[in-house]
C-alpha cells in the first residue's frame, strides 16, 4: 500500500502527500509543523470513554498501570517506515508526544518526526 501510494503520488510535494495520507486508512492524521517536523496523530482507537492502544501486545488487555512512552517507539518505527516510503524521504522519530498507554487512556497516540 505504501509503495503504491508513493508511485501514484510521486509528483506531489511533501505537504500535498501529507494531506492525501489523511485519507489512507490506519495512517493517522499528519500535520507539518512550522519548523518542518511532522506530527502524526496516529491511529486513535477509543472505547467511548478512553483512548486505546493499537499495539497488539496491549490492545484488549485489562491493565491498571501506565506504561512508559518509550515502549511506543516500536509503533513509531512502524509509522516511520511507511511514511518514509510514502513521502520518499528519510525520517527520524523525535518524540512520543502522548500515548494512551502512558496516560491510562486519557491522551491519544501522537508521534513527532523530523525529515532528514
Amino acid at each position: 500500500m505504501s509503495k503504491a501510494f508513493a508511485k501514484e503520488n510521486a509528483h506531489l510535494s511533501i505537504d500535498e502527500k501529507l494531506e492525501k495520507i489523511k485519507s489512507v486508512p490506519n495512517m493517522g492524521e499528519p500535520l507539518r509543523n512550522e519548523d518542518g517536523t511532522i506530527t502524526v496523530k496516529a491511529v486513535n482507537y477509543s472505547d467511548g470513554e478512553k483512548y486505546l492502544c493499537a499495539c497488539s501486545n496491549f490492545n484488549g488487555l485489562k491493565y491498571d498501570y501506565s506504561v512508559s512512552k518509550n515502549y511506543c517507539f516500536c509503533c513509531a518505527g512502524h509509522f516511520k517506515h511507511h511514511y518514509e516510503i510514502m513521502l520518499g524521504v528519510k525520517m527520524k522519530t523525535l518524540e512520543i508526544e502522548s500515548s494512551p498507554l502512558e496516560s491510562n487512556g486519557k491522551n491519544p497516540c501522537v508521534i513527532k518526526f523530523a525529515i532528514l
